[in-house]
């Protein structure tokens, strides 16, 4: 993905109501910002088969597998919100 295309996803997707709410979180910790979650995401969706969650993609960017996992459920709902006016 060029840095255009990145910059202009982020830009769709940054402003979205899964980015503005707390959820599981006792305590009331701030989430990631979205641009470390869509990193996230294009980790996942980018490695081939069984890798895309490997122990070795959680610890490059630093976060657990459940973290993992919601970031990346968090920006394939923000992005397929994009339907309307991106899917023609």
């Amino acid at each position: 993905m060029s840095r255009e295309a990145f910059i202009w996803v982020l830009g769709q997707i940054e402003d979205h109501e899964e980015f503005m709410t707390v959820r599981n979180t006792r305590e009331g910790h701030p989430q990631a910002p979205v641009v470390h979650q869509l990193m996230v995401f294009l980790k996942c969706i980018g490695t081939e088969g069984a890798g895309s969650n490997s122990q070795n993609q959680r610890q490059m960017l630093g976060i657990g597998q459940g973290t993992s996992d919601v970031y990346r459920d968090r920006v394939m709902r923000a992005i397929l919100k994009l339907r309307p006016t991106c899917y023609t």
